[in-house]
C-alpha cells in the first residue's frame, strides 16, 4: 500500500475540486505515510500502523487533466518543486527523526534549496530592488538598465540605437536577423511586461518581438498578423493587430488567475484557450511565463521596425496605470 490519499495528497492547478497547491505547513506537522486522514490521526479504522508490513511508503499526485495545456510548466513547477520537498522530508524521516525543527525554521531553508538547484529550477522570479525589474529607454545610446538591478541588455547582429523622432527620442532599429538580449530567461506571475512598437511594413511570418526558453511573443502567426503567444509548444492568438509603420504600445500582464493584453495602454484581450474536454468545452484563462531574455528573436525571425521603452514590473499592473508606464511616467507610480 502506498499513501496518496486526496485530499491530503492531491493537488489540481486551479481546480475547484482539489486543492492548487498543497499546504506545506499542515503536511509538514501532521501527515505521515501511515496517515491517512490528517484530520483524525487517532482513529485507527481511518489510519494504519507505522509499522504494518504492507505499506511501503506514500507521495503525492498532481492531475491536470481537468485544465490540459491551460497550466504551463513553470505554473506546474511552483507547484511541484513545493510540494515535493516537504514530502521528501516526511519520508525520508518524518516523525522518527530526532534532529527535526520546526516548520518555521525548516520552511525558508526548502525554500533556499528549491530555487538555488542547479540546471532545472523554473523559479523564474528574479532578484529585483524595487517594482521595476527593468527599465531600458536608450536614452544614453546603450541598452542601459535604469531600474537600479544593473540588467543591461546587448545589441546583436547589427540592432542599433537611432533617432525614432516622433517624441520617442531614441530607439532600437531592429532587422530580421538583429535582437537584444538581456541577462535573463523569464518571469513567472506576477509581473507586467510593455514597450512601444514601430513595425516595418514588411515582415517574416511568426516575426517574433519577445523570446525565451519558456515561450515567444510574436506580432503575426503563420494566418494571420495577430498579436500571438507561444508558450510550451501552444500558442495563443489574441486577435490584436499591430498597424504596420505606426507607433503602438503592447504590453500584458499576468496575475495569479489571468494574463492581460494592453494594446495603446487600453486592456483589449485575455489569453484564453479552449478547453475541449468533454466535461468542460470552455475558455480557460492561461497564465502565460513572460519571456525576456531577448527583444527580437536569436534565431533570425525578429520584429523588423523600431522599439523604445521597453519595462519589466515584478508585480501585475491593471488599467489607468498603464498609461503611465506608457507614457514614461514612471514616478508616477504609487
Amino acid at each position: 500500500v502506498t499513501n496518496l490519499n486526496a485530499p491530503d495528497c492531491y493537488l489540481v492547478p486551479r481546480s475547484q475540486s482539489y486543492e492548487d497547491f498543497i499546504d506545506e505547513q499542515k503536511v509538514y506537522e501532521l501527515w505521515e505515510p501511515w496517515v491517512f486522514d490528517i484530520l483524525d490521526r487517532a482513529n485507527a479504522s481511518r489510519n494504519a500502523n507505522p509499522n504494518e508490513p504492507l505499506l511501503t511508503g506514500g507521495g503525492f499526485a498532481s492531475w491536470i487533466d481537468f485544465l490540459s495545456e491551460s497550466v504551463t510548466r513553470v505554473e506546474l513547477y511552483d507547484r511541484l518543486s513545493k510540494a515535493a520537498g516537504v514530502y521528501a522530508e516526511k519520508l525520508w524521516a518524518g516523525a522518527k527523526n530526532s534532529d527535526k525543527i520546526a516548520y518555521e525554521k525548516w520552511a525558508p531553508l526548502a525554500k533556499k534549496l528549491r530555487e538555488n538547484i542547479p540546471g532545472i529550477s523554473l523559479t523564474r522570479r528574479p532578484e529585483s530592488k524595487g517594482q521595476f525589474l527593468i527599465s531600458y529607454d536608450f536614452e544614453d545610446g546603450a541598452v542601459k538598465d535604469d531600474s537600479g538591478n544593473n540588467y543591461d541588455g546587448k545589441l546583436n547582429n547589427g540592432a542599433k540605437i537611432v533617432d525614432a523622432g516622433e517624441g520617442h527620442g531614441k530607439a532600437v532599429q531592429l532587422t530580421a536577423d538583429s535582437y537584444i538580449t538581456t541577462p535573463l530567461e523569464s518571469i513567472r506571475y506576477p509581473y507586467a511586461i510593455g514597450m512601444w512598437v514601430k513595425p516595418n511594413g514588411d515582415q517574416k511570418a511568426d516575426a517574433v518581438l519577445l523570446e525565451s526558453g519558456d515561450g515567444k511573443l510574436l506580432i503575426s502567426n503563420s494566418t494571420s498578423p495577430t498579436i500571438t503567444f507561444e508558450q510550451d509548444g501552444n500558442r495563443y492568438n489574441t486577435q490584436i493587430v499591430l498597424p504596420p509603420n505606426t507607433w503602438s504600445h503592447i504590453a500584458f500582464s499576468a496575475d495569479s488567475t489571468k494574463t492581460s493584453v494592453f494594446f495603446n495602454m487600453r486592456r483589449q484581450a485575455i489569453v484564453q484557450y479552449f478547453n475541449p474536454r468533454w466535461d468542460q468545452l470552455r475558455n480557460e484563462t492561461m497564465i502565460l511565463t513572460g519571456p525576456i531574455n531577448s527583444i527580437g528573436s536569436k534565431s533570425g525571425n525578429s520584429v523588423d521596425g523600431l522599439v523604445d521603452g521597453f519595462f519589466v514590473l515584478n508585480r501585475a499592473s491593471y488599467g489607468g496605470e498603464m498609461a503611465f508606464l506608457g507614457k514614461h511616467y514612471a514616478n508616477a507610480l504609487p
